[in-house]
């Protein structure tokens, strides 16, 4: 059997024992001879080499893509997963908020053969001295009609936000009028001022407090800013002068709101 081997030169394939290439004429050395025939060609080995490389190139690419299908799958079920267990949550909730919702309104939830009627807790009693004063300041606005402004307000604490209850409010005219009127429990006022006086300063005392105020603001309450903004509004308020100008609604206007925030000690 014949063995036959590539020329180095031409690389065509060639018998291994010829002692020149039959292509190119070639003359091949003994040493090119014996490898042939030993069956050891460099090109060979080479090309051997290379097909061997190839196939493990292909053989990771593929591995690399079927694990990242696989790693793709495995996130898939875990989304999944993770999905059905926040709707399983969000839908007990809902149902204990359900529940909640169902028992605050009276909802009987005992044994369906009894057929009881929730019980509803009694409607609180009017209070009758708060009912006698706001008949007493419908009496006044009645009498004293347009002659009067009809000031209301709150007073409350500018950090703790506590309505300022006791608190006396006086409002003084130039003229020498002088009008009183003390906060209720709520730390609310009503106080009703001859517009004829034209303009009223106004002083507080409240225990807790040196009677240092700021009118609220117009744009954003005190109530709705934070603790801390609070806190470097009295900053603010405590280096600076504060300055108050005279309470003079227009003479057309009837009813004006003025609440007072008090500084703290």
């Amino acid at each position: 059997m014949s063995t036959y081997a590539r020329c180095r030169a031409c690389d065509e394939q060639i018998p291994a024992e010829a002692a020149n290439c039959p292509v190119c004429l070639q003359e091949r050395s003994r040493e090119e001879i014996f490898e042939a025939l030993r069956g050891h060609d460099p090109r060979a080995q080479v090309r051997r080499g290379g097909a061997i490389a190839a196939a493990a190139w292909i053989g990771l690419a593929v591995g690399v893509v079927w694990g990242g299908l696989r790693y793709s799958r495995h996130l898939e079920a875990k989304r999944a997963e993770a999905d059905s267990r926040l709707k399983a949550a969000a839908d007990a909730e809902r149902e204990r908020w359900d529940a909640e919702k169902r028992a605050s309104d009276g909802a009987y939830a005992g044994p369906a053969s009894f057929d009881l009627e929730p019980v509803r807790a009694a409607a609180p009693a009017p209070d009758a001295s708060e009912d006698a004063s706001k008949a007493r300041e419908r009496a006044v606005e009645t009498k004293q009609g347009s002659d009067f402004w009809k000031v209301t307000g709150e007073v409350y604490d500018l950090i703790s936000l506590k309505p300022a209850s006791g608190a006396r409010i006086r409002f003084s005219a130039k003229s020498g009028a002088r009008v009183e009127v003390k906060t209720d429990s709520r730390g609310r006022y009503t106080a009703h001022l001859k517009k004829e006086a034209a303009a009223y300063t106004l002083t507080i005392r409240h225990s807790g407090h040196d009677g240092s105020y700021v009118e609220e603001e117009t744009g954003l309450p005190f109530k709705a800013k934070s603790r801390n903004r609070r806190l470097d509004d009295l900053q603010t308020f405590r280096q600076s002068l504060l300055i108050h100008a005279p309470l003079s609604p227009p003479p057309s206007v009837d009813a004006v709101k003025h609440s007072l925030i008090l500084l703290p000690d």
